[in-house]
């Protein structure tokens, strides 16, 4: 227990001096990246036109656990920052799920920015991406 609590008391006061991230793609306003953290399963379906084009969107759904408190959530249409095909771990990073943030989680009423902030595992099948993930909140400045 004295360990949690010195280890507690150690990374509070680093939490709040993380350095703001921008670059395309994520959230339009100066942030930081705050937790707790949500782990969860990222699926990310690629949709196509009846002559199999792609429509430059994904649908997203992303289930997991922040704290103790079941979270769910379903995009309709995630756009694209590439071609599906390009999709990689690597370009999951700091990708954001905006007004994503569980109710109960960081505030009562959720709604918040979700940064995606490591992937635990990935897994690509044609036209569907399941990815283990971590999200955390970006939390303007």
């Amino acid at each position: 227990m004295k360990k949690i609590l010195l280890v507690s008391i150690l990374l509070i006061p680093l939490m709040s001096i993380i350095t703001p991230i921008s670059y395309g793609g994520e959230p339009s306003f100066p942030y930081t990246i705050q937790g707790p953290s949500i782990f969860g399963v990222l699926t990310l379906v690629n949709q196509r036109d009846q002559d199999g084009n792609e429509l430059g969107y994904m649908t997203v759904t992303f289930r997991g656990f922040c704290r103790i408190e079941y979270v769910k959530i379903k995009l309709c249409e995630w756009p694209l920052g590439g071609p599906f095909d390009l999709i990689t771990p690597e370009s999951l990073i700091h990708a954001s799920l905006d007004f994503a943030g569980p109710p109960d989680c960081r505030s009562e009423c959720g709604g918040e920015t979700l940064i995606i902030t490591d992937i635990r595992k990935f897994k690509k099948i044609g036209d569907k991406v399941v990815a283990d993930v971590v999200a955390k909140f970006a939390i303007p400045q």
